[in-house]
C-alpha cells in the first residue's frame, strides 16, 4: 500500500513532534576505477560510504505546560505527549495526541500539554536596547561538521561530529526619515535581544555587516539587514536540541508490530527560526547529520 503523508511521525530524543515535513537523504560516494581491464567504452565505479541527512520543516510551538498526573481531566482538543503510558492512556510513551475531552488519567498515567503555537505578532528585537520596529525576524545557527569515520566505523556509514556555531540575524524594517539606518559606518559590537515569545528568548552580541535598502514608487522604503553574532548567544526555550547527537525515528506508518520507519542517531547541525509580520505562523528549519547507519523496517 501506498504510504501518505498524513501519518508520517518525527521523533527527536524519544519525544514526538510537529512536523511539516521529513525529509531523509542517503548518497554514496563513488570513485572511477576504470582501468585497461574495463570491457568496451563503459566505465566502471566502486562504491565507498554513504552521506546521510534529515531535513526538517516545522512550526515553532511555546514552552510546554505542567505535567499531568492520575485523577486530571485533559482539555478537549488539546495536544498532549505522553509521558508514561498507565491505567488509561492508549498511546505510546513518547507519542503526541489530542485530548477528545472528558478523558481522566488513570494510576500511572502522565502527559504534559504541547506548547501554544508561537505568533508573529509576539515577535520583537532589541539593538542597544533599543526596540526596533521590523516586518521580519530571522535567526540561524550553523555548526562546523567534522567527519571522524575511520577503521572502527560500522557498516557502510559516516561518523561526524560537531566544532563550532556561527550564528545570525536577518531583519527588515521600514526607513525612517529622521533615524540612522542601522550600518552607516564601520561596523561595531552591539547588544541585541531577541524574542518570539516572552519566555522564548535570544540575546548576545553582533555586528551589523550587510544592509540593502529597497526603494519603489509603489511601496514604503524598507531596509534589509544581516547581523553576525560575536560568539555564542544564549537561547532559551527555542526549538530542538542542538549539537548533541541524539536518536531519531522517522515513521511513515506505525504498524501492529512493526513500522515502516528509519532510525538511528543523529546530530542538529543547522536551525532557523524566521517569522514575517503579514503571517501568523513561526517557522522552523533543521538540517540533522545522520551518524552511523540507520535501520530501515517496513509495516507489519
Amino acid at each position: 500500500m501506498k504510504v501518505t503523508g498524513k501519518d508520517i511521525k518525527f521523533l527527536y530524543d524519544g519525544k514526538e513532534y510537529p512536523v511539516q515535513s521529513a525529509d531523509f537523504g542517503a548518497e554514496y560516494d563513488s570513485s572511477n576505477v576504470t582501468d585497461s581491464s574495463t570491457s568496451g567504452n563503459g566505465k566502471e565505479f566502486l562504491v565507498g560510504r554513504a552521506t546521510r541527512s534529515i531535513n526538517i520543516e516545522a512550526f515553532l510551538f511555546g514552552i510546554n505546560g505542567t505535567q499531568q498526573l492520575s485523577g486530571d481531566e485533559l482539555e478537549a482538543y488539546k495536544k498532549y505527549r505522553v509521558d508514561q503510558q498507565g491505567e488509561n492512556l492508549a498511546y505510546d510513551e513518547g507519542f503526541l495526541f489530542t485530548a477528545i475531552g472528558n478523558e481522566v488519567l488513570g494510576d500511572g498515567d502522565k502527559c504534559t500539554p504541547l506548547g501554544e503555537q508561537l505568533n508573529s505578532k509576539d515577535m520583537d528585537i532589541s539593538l542597544n536596547s533599543v526596540v526596533v520596529g521590523v516586518t521580519d525576524i530571522e535567526y540561524s545557527e550553523k555548526f562546523d561538521e567534522i567527519f571522524t569515520t575511520d577503521t572502527n566505523t560500522s557498516g557502510d556509514a559516516k561518523e561526524g561530529s560537531v566544532s563550532r556555531a556561527e550564528s545570525n540575524i536577518k531583519i527588515s524594517a521600514f526607513m525612517q526619515d529622521s533615524t540612522a539606518d542601522l550600518l552607516s559606518g564601520t561596523p561595531t559590537n552591539i547588544p541585541f535581544s531577541l524574542s518570539f515569545a516572552a519566555t522564548q528568548t535570544i540575546s548576545g552580541t553582533a555586528k551589523v555587516m550587510k544592509k540593502n535598502n529597497t526603494g519603489s514608487v509603489e511601496n514604503a522604503i524598507k531596509g534589509d539587514y544581516e547581523l553576525k553574532c560575536q560568539g555564542q548567544p544564549a537561547v532559551s526555550n527555542i526549538g530542538l536540541p542542538f549539537g548533541v547527537e541524539k536518536p531519531f525515528k522517522i515513521i511513515y506508518r506505525k504498524g501492529l508490530t512493526t513500522d515502516k520507519a528509519i532510525s538511528g542517531t543523529a546530530i542538529i547541525t543547522q536551525r532557523t527560526f524566521k517569522g514575517n509580520i503579514d503571517k501568523p505562523e513561526i517557522n522552523a528549519s533543521y538540517v540533522l547529520m545522520v551518524t552511523g547507519t540507520p535501520a530501515e523496517t517496513v509495516y507489519a
